[in-house]
């Protein structure tokens, strides 16, 4: 018997929330390997593929979220997530790029109200996560207008 991934496995794409379809649409890419929709203003995990979702923290979310305003502090430190260490490559207002030493990485892309989070491992090409990542950072800056 298929064991039961999620229960929104039943809801139809159509009738989805919008957050719960990004999830589903990243999960589906080979280049992805988590993913999460953080709420900017409140700080609050709003959407997460189920392993991402039982290992995130109110407190990593918020960690992840004000990453944004210490860029410079990031970059020459570091950034915890979830026990690794990764080294910052980059780092703007907009989006954030880091690699651990075991070569998974980390993304983070900052639109108006939302942050897109997309891991990926040392099998997986980065260039394809961070351009997934991106492109739903876009589409949120220009379809969903606080």
């Amino acid at each position: 018997m298929e064991e039961l991934k999620s229960l929104t496995d039943f809801i139809p794409v159509s009738i989805k929330p919008l957050h719960l379809q990004v999830i589903d649409r990243l999960q589906k890419l080979t280049h992805v390997d988590d993913s999460a929709l953080l709420d900017v203003k409140s700080g609050n995990l709003v959407a997460a593929n189920k392993a991402l979702m039982l290992r995130l923290t109110d407190e990593q979310c918020k960690q992840c979220i004000g990453a944004f305003t210490k860029q410079k502090q990031i970059r020459e430190e570091g950034f915890q997530f979830l026990g690794l260490k990764y080294d910052v490559v980059r780092a703007d207002r907009k989006a954030i790029y880091a690699k651990s030493d075991g070569r998974e990485g980390l993304i983070m892309v900052k639109a108006d109200e939302y942050i897109i989070l997309v891991t990926y491992t040392s099998t997986m090409l980065p260039s394809v996560s961070a351009e997934a990542a991106e492109k739903m950072g876009e589409y949120f800056t220009r379809n969903i207008a606080p």
